[in-house]
């Protein structure tokens, strides 16, 4: 099963005028090629629009993916830290699932551990990737 995945996030910018605009970013590759320790994403497509909606940009996004690929049967993950623009994603790219990027997860697995003594906050936050890892949802909870 061919698979695509979509990375989502946003970028503050600070405009000419003094203020501060979010702009959304969009990353669309067939996967990541390693050399080593490095990745590098293979054939990315990178989307951004000021001042556009979340529906414009993922109907842009829809359509640019339908004249490259073929999506019947493509799985696409979309990886991101859950804001709502990034989870309309999930109503226009068809067989799309929403994934946690690995920034935002173990930003996550941190704070569920901070306040916590240091070396029980260490095996605590062990426990928690393990449970990740290995998709034990209960056992995270």
């Amino acid at each position: 099963m061919p698979v695509l995945h979509v990375d989502a996030d946003e970028d503050h910018v600070h405009l000419q005028s003094g203020k501060t605009a979010i702009v959304p970013l969009i990353s669309v590759y067939e996967g990541v090629d390693r050399a080593g320790r490095r990745g590098s994403c293979r054939n990315v497509v990178q989307y951004s629009r000021y001042g556009t909606s979340a529906e414009a940009l993922w109907e842009e996004v829809l359509s640019s993916l339908e004249q490259r690929y073929d999506l019947t049967g493509t799985k696409i993950y979309i990886h991101g830290d859950g804001a709502a623009w990034i989870k309309t994603g999930l109503e226009w790219l068809p067989n799309s699932r929403s994934v946690l990027d690995p920034y935002h997860k173990n930003k996550a697995l941190k704070q569920l551990v901070s306040g916590i003594e240091r070396k029980s906050g260490s095996r605590y936050e062990h426990l928690a990737r393990e449970a990740a890892a290995n998709g034990d949802r209960r056992y995270l909870e």
